[in-house]
């Protein structure tokens, strides 16, 4: 069910919603021109934020794609994007805004008007951390982020620099709990050792990676001796196939190397 909605601080701001239920928005229409549209979304216009930070950023890649779908943002991705732009300290937390001529404070304020409408789920959201993968993807993911948060803090200054440095020292503080967790789960699990074959560079002692960023690591013979014909024959002395011992107690442990059949 389509309604038509008044910006209740500028009733002539107009705007389309859809509706689970009479109490339940699932997308809105964004009232943009194709000249906003254009201004906020390409490039070498005034009103693109591209990559300031990392909110501004992710924010962009939600407005373009809010574009490419004619003007309609899902519920989730309305509130993603304002919670990031109204963080942001260009918005001054979500005050002062003036959505007749800044299209991005009119998409704001349409956002606070219905957020309490919002077919979403809750944004304070708790993690359920009860599976060994579960506890390896948290860890990769505070990893993998601190590069970028480190970068952050470095080229920011101030209210900003001040959250991500505590954003920062929280996730370093529960990273180690999260490591002893994933080292108590994984004692419990049954302990096995595989038996494969590995791929290695150098001197024998690292483990290659495919252009994919897969370890080259196969639990048949005949599957490395595949990978490793496909790399340039003018490479190929750079690299050797061994059988390896993996376990949950030692990792990887190299064994013998294998004849290459040519």
């Amino acid at each position: 069910m389509t309604q038509t909605r008044a910006l209740q601080s500028h009733p002539k701001i107009t705007f389309e919603v859809n509706c689970y239920t009479d109490k339940e928005i699932t997308d809105v229409l964004l009232p943009l021109t194709d000249a906003e549209w254009c201004a906020c979304c390409m490039r070498d216009r005034d009103m693109y934020m591209g990559g300031c930070c990392g909110k501004t950023s992710a924010a962009q890649d939600i407005l373009n794609n809010i574009f490419r779908n004619n003007g309609w943002a899902e519920a989730e991705k309305l509130q993603e994007f304002c919670l990031a732009m109204i963080e942001h300290d260009d918005v001054h937390g979500g005050n002062h805004l003036d959505p007749i001529s800044n299209p991005i404070h009119r998409i704001i304020a349409i956002f606070l008007q219905i957020k309490d409408e919002l077919k979403v789920e809750n944004w304070l959201k708790t993690m359920e951390l009860e599976t060994i993968h579960d506890v390896m993807n948290e860890c990769g993911s505070i990893c993998r982020f601190d590069f970028w948060q480190e970068h952050f803090i470095r080229h920011s200054e101030g209210e900003e620099k001040e959250a991500l440095q505590l954003h920062s020292y929280y996730d370093h503080a529960r990273l180690a709990p999260l490591l002893t967790r994933l080292v108590a789960m994984l004692a419990e699990e049954q302990p096995r050792e595989i038996i494969a074959y590995a791929i290695l560079s150098g001197n024998g002692n690292r483990l290659a990676e495919t252009n994919h960023g897969t370890p080259a690591i196969y639990r048949k013979v005949e599957q490395a001796f595949k990978i490793y014909k496909l790399i340039p024959e003018k490479h190929r002395g750079q690299f050797n196939i061994h059988r390896v011992e993996i376990s949950y107690a030692s990792g990887m442990k190299i064994l013998e190397a294998v004849e290459i059949p040519q």
